[in-house]
């Protein structure tokens, strides 16, 4: 076994991206509490983003074992992570069979087949000190901001947005600098930027340039497993052809907070089960406060006024026991043949009066 095969790397990174607690150090820290996590609990990796604390934690754990059962810690970082979640969520079952693939190809030398991290104990100057040609640094970014020079404005509040929640960007607004060459500084963001956001507007759909930019994207990840292309609307479009299979965020009429709880959620990957269980949707069941009323005939009415044995333009006794009961006019029972000629309404009160 000599290690972790190259096709397995890329993935345990993406997936840790995508289905870890690396937001912040607080959160890694409280993963490491865990029993199997133990041994390392005093000494996890700090990062300043996502994905140099990803890139750490894997640096830091590639090579460690547990003296009393010699099991990879990185495996049981990535056992641990499974447990937390749902067995529905769409990151259990992957993180799962990562650490089985894991777990079949670890070795004492594990690390000799991933990209070394730098050290401090060993300066980036060492192998020129030795006669060696080091090749340049690849810096990954989580996310390519796409976009026409219509929603600049757009672009740079959504890269904003992710940078403040701890996701690293390249945007041309801001990393495109005078003096560079664009169509390189293009090539870098797209194939080095493991997912794209196209900013989908009317003058995004029609201009030349941003074809290619997306079209990158889809074709890293046809399928849309990863979610490598994540297409976010801002302005009222009709997408068409490949766009339009693509499930995407809709930014369209939402305030700011609104607009920022869409994003964020969006760019996560894995199910969106929410935290609370959601209300029922049927009929609630009507809340009785108080014992039900004798649906019958009141016998005190019944023994005061017979059908047909009321006086003369009061209502009889059945009348003002079902008004009691169960009233359909605000003010009353109307009687059209009082003495006077003229049509009169009982108000509630005088119907409880009658009814005494």
């Amino acid at each position: 076994m000599s290690g972790i095969p190259p096709d397995i790397y890329p993935r345990l990174r993406r997936a840790l991206l995508d289905c870890g607690p690396f937001g912040d150090d607080g959160q890694l820290r409280a993963v490491f509490a865990h029993e199997k996590l133990g041994p390392w609990r005093h000494s996890v990796p700090q990062a300043s983003n996502r994905a140099d604390r990803v890139d750490a934690t894997i640096a830091f754990l590639v090579e460690k074992r547990r003296a009393d059962t010699q099991e990879n810690a990185l495996v049981l970082l990535m056992q641990v992570l499974s447990e937390r979640l749902d067995p529905a969520d769409a990151c259990h079952p992957r993180l799962t069979a990562l650490a089985e693939e894991l777990e079949r190809t670890t070795s004492p030398g594990l690390a000799q087949a991933i990209p070394r991290q730098p050290d401090q104990s060993t300066p980036r100057h060492a192998a020129a000190e030795e006669g060696r040609e080091e090749p340049p640094e690849v810096v990954h970014k989580d996310f390519f901001v796409s976009y026409n020079g219509a929603d600049q404005g757009w672009a740079e509040w959504i890269a904003w947005q992710l940078e403040a929640a701890g996701y690293t960007t390249v945007i041309q607004a801001w990393d495109f600098r005078p003096g560079g060459n664009f169509a390189i500084h293009m090539q870098l963001a797209t194939s080095q930027a493991r997912r794209t956001v196209a900013v989908l507007s009317p003058k995004y759909l029609q201009a030349v340039y941003t074809q290619p930019e997306w079209a990158a994207a889809f074709a890293q990840d046809p399928m849309g497993e990863e979610g490598t292309l994540l297409p976010v609307r801002v302005r009222e479009c009709e997408l068409k052809g490949l766009l339009a299979q693509i499930v995407y965020i809709d930014l369209v009429g939402l305030g700011e907070e609104a607009a920022k709880e869409a994003l964020l959620a969006g760019v996560k990957r894995g199910r969106a089960k929410p935290t609370i269980a959601p209300g029922f949707p049927g009929v609630a069941e009507r809340i009785k406060f108080e014992k039900p009323g004798f649906p019958g005939e009141s016998p005190d009415l019944r023994d005061r006024y017979r059908e047909g044995d009321a006086p003369r333009g009061e209502p009889t006794a059945l009348e003002v026991q079902q008004e009691l009961d169960n009233p359909t006019h605000l003010g009353g029972i109307q009687e059209s043949d009082s003495p006077e000629g003229r049509s009169k309404t009982y108000s509630p009160a005088e119907l409880e009066a009658l009814a005494k």
